[in-house]
């Protein structure tokens, strides 16, 4: 443990004993590799102590634009500096947010996506109740997705937890100080952003890192050209969730170099 750290409190670290973890940042309906890691973690850490930044994903994702291509859709935020944590970011007053984003679907239903009124009543519950924070928005959401997908979602949220861990010396250490603290098994991340991560301080301290690479297979959009990467919103428009878990088993888990 880190000299002058005492064991972190409100948080059972028995539940995380030889677990698998994922610790991501909250994300406005994410794509569908999110999902992917969400469905290969036994625990998840929405991460929300960072910086929030703009023109990211954290509020905002795309979706199909009509007459091809994509657009993006979002939850606006409150003004706020530039310093400002996601944990610290609320969402902007006086607005109907949940329509604003219905009418930015329409075109689904013009496109007679067969998913479409399933989706917008799922929807309807992500914004129950009316959004005010993003960090709990956003995790409502993803808990409301995962429920309507059929994945287990055991997640926390780090501002909300009181973990005492050592301070992070770089942008990999927040993962590798965490899954000490709590005593994990595995570490789970997507493949960007290797070079921040050392291996050996994984395997060090006895974590398997792993990196998971998610298949992002094509399904029929209703339109000649594929558009991939999109927000999980347009894969449910078009796909039931057994069809989707079904894509979600198309990836691949790799060890990192070095932690063998």
């Amino acid at each position: 443990m880190f000299r002058g750290m005492e064991p972190s409190k409100g948080v059972d670290r028995a539940q995380y004993a030889g677990i698998r973890l994922g610790i991501m940042q909250p994300y406005f309906f994410p794509y569908l590799g999110y999902f992917g890691l969400i469905a290969n973690t036994d625990r998840w850490i929405v991460f929300d102590p960072v910086q929030y930044i703009r023109k990211g994903w954290v509020n905002r994702n795309r979706v199909l634009k009509p007459g091809g291509g994509w657009k993006y859709v979002s939850i606006p935020v409150a003004k706020h500096s530039r310093e400002t944590l996601i944990k610290d970011m609320t969402v902007t007053d006086g607005e109907d947010h949940f329509d604003t984003l219905v009418r930015n679907l329409d075109h689904y239903r013009n496109m007679r996506a067969p998913h479409y009124q399933v989706v917008i009543d799922v929807l309807a519950k992500c914004y129950q109740p009316q959004p005010s924070d993003l960090t709990p928005f956003i995790t409502h959401t993803l808990d409301t997705v995962c429920g309507y997908l059929g994945i287990d979602f055991n997640r926390e949220v780090y501002s909300a937890m009181d973990l005492k861990h050592e301070p992070a010396g770089g942008p990999g250490d927040w993962s590798l100080n965490i899954c000490k603290e709590l005593g994990v098994r595995s570490y789970l991340n997507p493949p960007g952003g290797q070079e921040f991560f050392e291996p050996e301080k994984f395997a060090n301290a006895g974590i398997d890192l792993l990196y998971h690479h998610q298949e992002l297979p094509a399904y029929d959009q209703r339109s000649n050209d594929f558009e991939p990467g999109l927000s999980i919103i347009d894969v449910m428009m078009f796909n039931e969730p057994k069809a989707i878990r079904d894509m979600l088993d198309g990836c691949k888990i790799d060890k990192a170099a070095g932690t063998e």
